[in-house]
C-alpha cells in the first residue's frame, strides 16, 4: 500500500514531485505532508490533487525520494530518524522471540 502513513512507518522522510508536462521537480517533507493529509492518502489520489509550481497543471508523478546523501543537509536528521526507526524494530522482534 502506498499511504503516506505507510511510507512514513518505513523510513520515507520526502516524497519527490515531477510535471510530466514542464519537467519541474520538487521535495516535499513528509512530515509537512502527513500534517496536510490524513496518513491513509494513497501516492495516487495525492498525485491527482497536486498541482505544478511551474507551469500550472493539475496532476503529476510523485515517488518515494532518496535518503539525503552523507555529508548534505538532512543527512544526519534523516540518519538519527533511521536508527530510531530500526531500533523500534528490533524492540518489537525481540518481543515476538
Amino acid at each position: 500500500m502506498n499511504a503516506l502513513g505507510t511510507l512514513a512507518k518505513r523510513g520515507v522522510t520526502q516524497l519527490e514531485f515531477w510535471c510530466p508536462i514542464c519537467r519541474r521537480q520538487s521535495f516535499r517533507d513528509m512530515k509537512m505532508l502527513l500534517a496536510k493529509f490524513d496518513p491513509a492518502t494513497d501516492l495516487c489520489m495525492l498525485a491527482r490533487k497536486a498541482r505544478c509550481g511551474g507551469c500550472g497543471r493539475r496532476g503529476c508523478h510523485i515517488q518515494p525520494a532518496e535518503p539525503p546523501a552523507q555529508g548534505t543537509p538532512g543527512y544526519r536528521e534523516w540518519l538519527r530518524d533511521e536508527m530510531n526507526r530500526c531500533q523500534a524494530f528490533l524492540a518489537r522482534a525481540r518481543e515476538q522471540l
